[in-house]
């Protein structure tokens, strides 16, 4: 009987939480190359320095806290990094550009080398963070985005006409660097977890990443 009572509530919390992360209309729309991006010039087909903004997120007190960094090292090099989220808004921000339609991010590569590095999507769509030195995942686009009817001012981050993305704290004995931060992961179609079928990790909230310049 405790069994039948804990599986129905696990239930009605999953649909629950279905019906939250459902109950605003979005509508991203993409935006093909680098046009849409601060500081663009047709005439290299790039853009300026940017960085990623938390926006509109369903805990308030992570809006308007920039881009940062976290990666895998091997004994000579990075094996593979991600963006994520810092966890304060005076963090210093990972630049990011748009060039020749790709956006790039200026990234840990080596001991202690910075380059630029094609960013795109893991391509796991339940995990679908946004990574370098990895393959197979969609590309990055800058999109529009409307709320509840409401344009936004402004361009905002996904790939395909989404937008929406989890955001998950993690302690800082977790990451590369010995600091905390907060995951990252495009919400697209079948990002729900592919063994229970939650559609949020524990502890996940979701929001957007505005495009900021600096």
């Amino acid at each position: 009987m405790a069994t039948s009572i804990r599986s129905t509530i696990v239930l009605l919390a999953c649909c629950l939480l279905s019906f939250v992360t459902a109950s605003h209309n979005i509508t991203a729309v993409p935006i093909d190359g680098c046009s849409a991006y601060p500081g663009y010039d047709a005439t290299s087909g790039g853009s300026g320095n940017f960085y990623l903004q938390a926006y509109q997120t369903d805990n308030s007190s992570v809006d308007g806290i920039g881009s940062s960094l976290q990666y895998s090292r091997g004994a000579t090099q990075i094996r593979w990094g991600m963006i994520t989220l810092g966890v304060r808004v005076d963090e210093a921000k990972v630049v990011l550009r748009c060039y020749d339609q790709v956006l790039h991010g200026f990234v840990a590569t080596g001991v202690s080398g910075y380059t630029w590095e094609t960013l795109q999507f893991a391509p796991y769509p339940y995990d679908q963070e946004l990574m370098y030195l990895v393959d197979g995942g969609p590309a990055a686009q800058a999109h529009t985005l409307s709320v509840d009817g409401v344009e936004q001012e402004g361009v905002f981050l996904g790939a395909d006409g989404v937008a929406l993305w989890g955001f998950r704290y993690i302690d800082a004995s977790q990451g590369c660097c010995g600091v905390p931060y907060y995951q990252l992961r495009l919400l697209g179609p079948n990002s729900a977890d592919p063994n229970t079928g939650a559609p949020l990790q524990d502890g996940e909230f979701t929001g957007f990443l505005k495009i900021a310049a600096f």
